[in-house]
Formats: C-alpha cells, structure tokens, sequence
C-alpha cells in the first residue's frame, strides 16, 4: 500500500511538473505570437502610409502637370521642385516610378 501511495505522489508531480512545463510553453508561444502580429501590423501600416504619400506625391504631380500644361510657356509662378522624404527633388514624370534609397529618400528607377 505504501508502495502504491508512494507511486502515486510520483505520478502527480510529474503531472504537476508537465502541467508547469506546458503552461510556460503556451505562454512563450503566446508571447511569440503577440510579438510578430504587432511586427506585421506595424509593417502593414508603414507600408499603408508609404503606399499613400506615394499615392499623393503622384497627385500631385499630376497637378501641377496640369496646371503647368494649361499656361503656355509654363506656369507664371516660380515653383521650385517638390523635395521628397529624404531631400531629393522630385520632377513631375508620366509613369515615373521610384523606389526608396538607403536613407529612406525616394529614388526615380
């Protein structure tokens, strides 16, 4: 009897310890997960606000295309060229696409 009682002290500890091992694993794994979805949701917003000033810079170009294409001889203001993020010039370019550059300046390609 002693022996059976003895055998079973043994088997709720280990079940003690695997329930312990388990839970600090489902906590890892949980912490992990909050981890990249944060991860992902930043990246998927950084990309959403690129995505719009990409989309605005070309607005804009396509503005003041129109607006420099309506006045003959050009526009009667003197406008210099939009700077981007990182300092470099933009000019207004049909179709132009760009990329970003090491320091986060836009790049014609």
């Amino acid at each position: 009897m002693q022996q059976y009682n003895q055998a079973c002290v043994q088997v709720q500890q280990a079940a003690s310890h695997q329930k312990v091992a388990l839970e600090t694993q489902a906590m890892q794994l949980t912490m992990e997960y909050q981890q990249k979805k944060a991860e992902e949701e930043m990246q998927k917003q950084q990309f959403d606000m690129e995505k719009k000033q990409q989309e605005m810079q070309m607005k804009m170009q396509e503005e003041m295309a129109k607006f420099g294409g309506a006045m003959p001889g050009g526009s009667i203001f003197n406008v210099p060229p939009m700077q981007g993020f990182g300092g470099l010039a933009q000019q207004p370019g049909a179709g132009q696409t760009y990329t970003y550059g090491p320091n986060g300046e836009l790049i014609p390609k």
